[in-house]
């Protein structure tokens, strides 16, 4: 795990096998997930999910092949379903046990994975 400051925010870079650990301990810290963004840089995804609890707010980065296949979240913070739908349907992202999975198809949109 590599932790840096940038512009005040904390960001902690991570590798796929540390997500699920690394979300747990914000639940257990009581931070509300806030967003879920990806990019894609050549082959790779960056996957960045922000937590605050009111006064800090707290990065985990993942930089992951793009034929990785990425453990949902939404087992832990059910809503995330929805940022890994989107994900999924604009990028291509893989996800296991994903809880509510619109199978591509949440965004209708005129190609498959636009931003791929």
């Amino acid at each position: 795990m590599i932790s840096n400051m940038l512009n005040g925010q904390g960001i902690t870079e991570i590798k796929a096998e540390e997500l699920l650990d690394e979300v747990e301990k914000k639940r257990k810290e009581n931070m509300r997930l806030v967003q879920i963004s990806c990019t894609k840089k050549d082959n790779d995804f960056e996957i960045t999910y922000s937590f605050e609890d009111g006064q800090n707010l707290e990065n985990l980065r993942l930089n992951v092949p793009e034929d990785t296949e990425i453990e949902s979240i939404s087992g832990i913070y059910s809503y995330a379903f929805l940022y890994e739908n989107e994900m999924k349907d604009l990028f291509g992202v893989k996800f296991k046990n994903l809880l509510v999975d619109f199978e591509g198809n949440l965004y209708k949109t005129a190609m498959q994975t636009p931003f791929a």
